[in-house]
């Protein structure tokens, strides 16, 4: 497979705004993941394929209440430079900084879950808000996978799922990374290169408050440090409907974002 940048503009990104109901195929997939209101469907064309995404209602279960404000338009998010800036508090610092060491590839999902350590073990350590990194999350890591599902969080993070199939199933393995909002600190551009990528990739469909579900996944190299979310109250509570991750383990921050082609 090549690997490529993507840097699109709107000229590249065409197709239309429908409602519609949830199906996909037999309906045995993305069906079970329907809110009561009707999804809008729309397609983008990221290289060379086009890609089907579904507005939901849906958002992350247990999470905190998300306090960003909508626009009158399907509840996206108008982004504008003062909206980059990061918003967030808990974990602060991990959240909006690197590691500073090599890097770990993994070409799939399944083995970067077995080289990461235990959740309950995590848990033990008791991380609070203010927790700087602890040494099991000094470690950079590239992983190869599929993007299934976005959403903007209130920090102005983008919370992406990843999952290990392109045809997602509630039988695949799901991830969370985070591309961050941006620090006033020494990173602050180098966060802001996967946030442009990403941006431009997805900017024809908007940056809503609840999750974007792709109906096929995108393939993408991610890259970034390692961070456990201690905030989750556990694992299996984050993504949408079935596609939840199964480690409370994130890339966050994204340091770089590849589509692959």
């Amino acid at each position: 497979m090549q690997l490529s940048k993507i840097r699109l503009f709107s000229g590249f990104i065409v197709l239309s705004l429908s409602s519609c109901a949830l199906q996909d195929g037999d309906g045995s997939k993305t069906k079970a993941l329907a809110a009561e209101k009707p999804h809008q469907e729309k397609s983008i064309v990221i290289g060379a394929k086009s890609y089907s995404a579904i507005y939901t209602e849906l958002t992350d279960t247990g999470a905190e209440p998300d306090h960003i404000e909508e626009s009158n338009h399907s509840s996206i998010i108008l982004l504008n430079a003062a909206s980059e800036d990061f918003k967030g508090s808990h974990r602060a610092n991990a959240k909006t900084t690197l590691v500073d060491g090599e890097n770990e590839s993994f070409d799939s999902l399944s083995d970067l879950f077995a080289a990461l350590p235990d959740d309950d073990d995590m848990r033990s350590k008791g991380l609070t808000a203010s927790s700087s990194r602890v040494s099991e999350e000094q470690r950079n890591v590239t992983v190869n996978a599929y993007i299934i599902a976005y959403k903007l969080e209130p920090d102005r993070d983008f919370h992406v799922i990843l999952g290990s199939d392109n045809d997602p199933s509630a039988d695949d393995l799901f991830f969370t990374v985070e591309i961050s909002g941006l620090p006033h600190n020494e990173y602050r551009e180098q966060l802001a290169a996967p946030r442009i990528t990403f941006k431009e990739a997805f900017s024809e469909l908007g940056f809503p408050k609840k999750y974007v579900i792709l109906q096929q996944g995108v393939p993408v190299k991610v890259s970034g440090s390692l961070f456990f979310d201690a905030a989750h109250p556990h694992s299996g509570v984050i993504g949408p409907g079935e596609y939840k991750a199964q480690r409370v383990w994130e890339i966050h921050p994204v340091s770089d974002l590849t589509f692959i082609e």
